[in-house]
This record gives C-alpha cells, structure tokens and sequence, in this order.
C-alpha cells in the first residue's frame, strides 16, 4: 500500500501548486466531501422524518375510518333490529285484524 500512499501526495502536490486547474480541483473535491458528508444525510434524514409524518397520519386517518365503519356496523344492527320489531308490531296488528273481521263476519 506505500505505492498508493505515494501517489496519493504526489497528487494532492499537483493540485496544491497554485494554479487554477489545481484550486479548481480541490474546490470540486471539498463539493464532494460537504455533499456526500453533510448535505446528503440531512436530505435523507428530512424525506425519512416526513415519511414518517406521512405513515402516522395516514394510520390515524385509517383508525378514524375503521372507527366509523364499526360505529356504521353497530348502527345497522340496531335499524335491523328496530325493523325487527316494527314487522313484529305490524303482523301483530294484521293477525288481530284479521281475527276480529273473522269473528264479526262469524256471529
């Protein structure tokens, strides 16, 4: 691995002998280390935050609409059970009828 260190001053030597090209390069380098070090991570780290905001509000508005469903679903047993009744009460209604024509019919 000497040989890569080797090269490796070598070529920092060349970018740092004051030139242009070479201050060009070790800006482009600095650009790359502060995009991959600092930028990207807190990028990353806001998208992970708001997909997390997304996931928690998307359960509480999936919990609200499991609650409406199930309060819908003890309404419609009681309408059914009320309708229940209500036929009861109407049958009741007709059987006395009918028998109270049959024994006036009767007599």
């Amino acid at each position: 691995m000497g040989g890569l260190d080797d090269l490796a001053v070598d070529t920092v030597g060349k970018l740092n002998d004051g030139s242009v090209t070479g201050a060009v390069c070790v800006l482009l380098v600095l650009l790359i280390i502060y995009r991959e070090a600092w930028f990207w991570p807190r990028q990353t780290g806001k998208l992970e935050a708001e997909n997390d905001r997304c996931h928690e509000a998307h359960d509480k508005t999936r919990s609200a609409l499991l609650d409406e469903v199930r309060k819908g679903g003890e309404m419609l047993v009681l309408v059914r059970e009320q309708l229940k009744t209500q036929q009861q009460a109407v049958d009741s209604f007709m059987k006395l009828i009918s028998d109270w024509n049959r024994r006036k019919g009767g007599d």
